[in-house]
């Protein structure tokens, strides 16, 4: 091993100490729903989830879109290897949904563990992997050190950094140069993070371009009735796709979407914003003189929803057409509002069967029954 720069000494020293104030944190997170009560053992490493027998890989993932890049990994390392088994870490609450609906008994999830001394050392002691991965640029100094000191053959896969980041590892040359050392090997998908590794002063033979993890991602699983049916309420009208988007760039998107028109759909990054970006939406009524979809990753509680639904009685013009009339109700009703929550809310109404001014008279209804005092006679009009 390298000699360890001064700073990431300090850091090895300040992992020492760190478990109350990850203790703090871990309560405001719950707190704040970023994290799940039940699972919080798991950051400090929950020893009644046995390691199983044989060899076992380590894969650690951020969010929901490393993850996704992830699965084709497994799904490979499975097939090739059959006695294996593959214990993901991740950082997030929906990546945790997405990984624990994979449908593979030698697939075993786990929060990710705190970066401190004492986690990090059970962590290992407890799961003993034989290989270690991570995807991206998920790089913790205490438990990387860890590692290398167990000699557990470490990598990082599908590495890639922001314009920010290489700016700050470049003005920290001799910490991040460490850091990036202690993998055997970095799998990069492109020449350009080549270059900037190679530039950092990486031994040429650690850092290998393979392409993007990502690439390797079939499509993803999808209702083909959903789809027959969406095309079916879009018609021939346009419809564009804002996706991933952060704070600040939703207002952009709807005042575009008064020019252009058709149907807008809006994913964002961040399905804790939902009820942020209704409230946008109507500040900006005048701006929906079409329809204006709101996707979100993962479900999202009719709570945050409903106390801004509620103010307006979707009203429609009665010379709308069958289609538009069975889309914007499906719109509010089963894509804003799609949790167990949002029973105690709201009624879910099955489109089967019931005519549509119906389902919608009913939907109106909803609102007004379950929220008497904040629904008002305002009209929002979706064409």
């Amino acid at each position: 091993m390298n000699k360890v720069p001064v700073k990431i000494k300090l850091y090895l020293i300040l992992s020492l100490i760190l478990d109350p104030f990850y203790f703090i944190y871990q309560k405001i997170a719950i707190l704040r729903n970023k994290e799940e009560r039940n699972r919080a053992v798991e950051r400090w490493v929950n020893k009644k989830v046995k390691r199983p027998e044989g060899h076992l890989i380590w894969l650690h993932v951020a969010s929901v879109g490393e993850a996704l890049s992830a699965f084709p990994l497994i799904d490979k390392i499975l097939a090739e290897v059959p006695e294996l088994n593959v214990l993901v870490t991740s950082t997030t609450k929906t990546s945790a949904k997405l990984i624990k609906e994979y449908n593979d008994t030698r697939v075993i999830h786990q929060m990710s563990p705190y970066d401190t001394f004492v986690v990090s050392k059970r962590f290992l002691g407890h799961w003993r992997p034989d290989l270690a991965c991570r995807v991206e640029s998920e790089i913790w100094p205490r438990i990387l050190f860890e590692i290398t000191k167990r000699d557990i053959p470490n990598y990082l896969f599908n590495a890639r950094f922001s314009k920010k980041t290489m700016e700050r590892m470049k003005n920290n040359l001799t910490p991040s140069k460490y850091l990036l050392s202690l993998f055997d090997q970095i799998h990069v998908p492109e020449k350009q993070t080549e270059k900037f590794l190679m530039g950092l002063g990486l031994n040429p033979n650690s850092v290998m371009v393979t392409g993007a993890l990502k690439d390797s991602r079939g499509g993803l699983p999808v209702d083909s009735s959903l789809v027959k049916e969406f095309n079916q309420v879009i018609d021939k009208r346009n419809v564009w796709l804002a996706a991933s988007t952060h704070r600040g760039e939703d207002e952009i998107v709807l005042q575009a979407h008064k020019k252009l028109g058709g149907i807008l759909i809006i994913v964002p990054r961040h399905i804790e914003r939902a009820a942020e970006i209704c409230k946008e939406i109507f500040s900006m009524v005048d701006v929906l003189s079409s329809s204006v979809l709101i996707s979100f990753q993962g479900s999202v509680s009719a709570k945050y929803l409903f106390p801004i639904l509620a103010r307006f009685i979707i009203s429609f013009n009665p010379s709308l057409s069958l289609k538009l009339s069975i889309a914007l109700p499906i719109l509010f009703a089963d894509i804003l509002i799609d949790s167990s929550a949002s029973l105690s809310y709201c009624e879910r109404f099955v489109l089967s069967g019931t005519n549509p001014s119906q389902y919608l008279l009913v939907s109106t209804i909803t609102l007004l029954i379950k929220f008497p005092k904040t629904a008002t006679s305002s009209l929002l009009f979706l064409a």
